[in-house]
């Protein structure tokens, strides 16, 4: 069995794969997938808990390295996720192994629910993004 190496695993922001942006300076992302469980015991559940499937939800993060030079128009910047997070703008995020269109994602509609800066002395500046899923992920 093969393990794929986290190097490989980014975010992209944009309407496709193949025209999205990688964010800059990635150094981390990570993925969750929840679902809310409800419960539906009753009197004839032979004494043992039954349950359901409740609302789900889903969210990235991402953790990069703050470059305030950094080319918009070949990277997603800190400022873009600042500007949506204002703006109200739901953003397009693809959680990928690839910048290829043929690559395996997830791809879902997302709300900016924070953009976090730390600035250590004599350290990287970097940026910290929680995104929220809006509504039903595309995966394949």
């Amino acid at each position: 069995m093969a393990t794929i190496n986290g190097t490989a695993l980014k975010i992209l922001v944009g309407a496709t794969v193949g025209a999205a942006k990688p964010v800059d300076g990635l150094t981390s992302n990570e993925q969750s997938i929840t679902r809310a469980l409800r419960d539906t015991t009753n009197k004839f559940s032979g004494g043992w808990k039954a349950q359901e499937y409740g609302l789900g939800e889903g969210s990235f993060s991402v953790t990069a390295n703050y470059d305030p030079d950094a080319n918009s128009s070949t990277y997603y910047r800190k400022e873009d996720f600042e500007t949506a997070l204002i703006a109200g703008t739901k953003i397009i995020v693809h959680f990928c192994d690839s910048a290829d269109a043929g690559s395996r994602v997830v791809k879902a509609t997302c709300l900016v629910g924070s953009v976090s800066t730390s600035a250590p002395m004599e350290e990287n500046g970097t940026f910290t993004v929680d995104l929220s899923w809006d509504g039903l992920p595309t995966i394949g």
